[in-house]
């Protein structure tokens, strides 16, 4: 049983306790029983109140686990430098926007591939891009463009651009 369970066990078993008819009592018996009842009642409210919140506040074992296992996965990206890769394309944003600009066409910029190495002994990530754009006759043309970036995501050499 986890925790709201409990609580509402107890809540009903306060309540059945409340509502035990008090026969052959007499009046002041009777005051003194209710006024008991209604304070078991009340400490029963409070008792389950706070396991509620230290249930709420409180993180399980497999939460904690999948926290764990975040970090692991976050830590291995960025050992591998795909922190700095965009999730929709792959790419590196700032390598593509240094790419565009020196581009004779920028708007016809198609990204294909980003590979990355892992970080070097000096703290910096090895970048390959493959893209497409148009030439400055009008033909599409593949190209690669290399780069080298920190573990802080900016650029320190490059990009260099060369045909496919």
């Amino acid at each position: 049983m986890n925790i709201f369970e409990w609580f509402l066990a107890i809540m009903v078993f306060a309540g059945v306790l409340t509502s035990i008819p008090k026969l052959g009592t007499t009046p002041s018996e009777k005051e003194n029983l209710e006024a008991l009842s209604g304070g078991i009642l009340i400490l029963t409210i409070i008792i389950g109140l706070s396991f509620l919140l230290f249930d709420f506040f409180t993180v399980s074992e497999e939460e904690q686990q999948e926290q764990a296992e975040r970090a692991a996965e976050q830590a291995e990206n960025r050992q591998r430098g795909f922190h700095c890769l965009s999730s929709w394309d792959g790419s590196h944003r700032d390598v593509v926007r240094q790419v565009e600009a020196m581009l004779h066409d920028p708007a016809s910029f198609e990204h294909d591939e980003t590979r990355v190495s892992p970080v070097s002994t000096n703290g910096t990530h090895n970048l390959v891009m493959e893209f497409r754009a148009r030439t400055i006759f009008g033909g599409m043309a593949r190209y690669t463009a290399t780069a080298t970036y920190g573990q802080n995501c900016r650029i320190i050499n490059g990009p260099e651009i060369n045909l496919f």
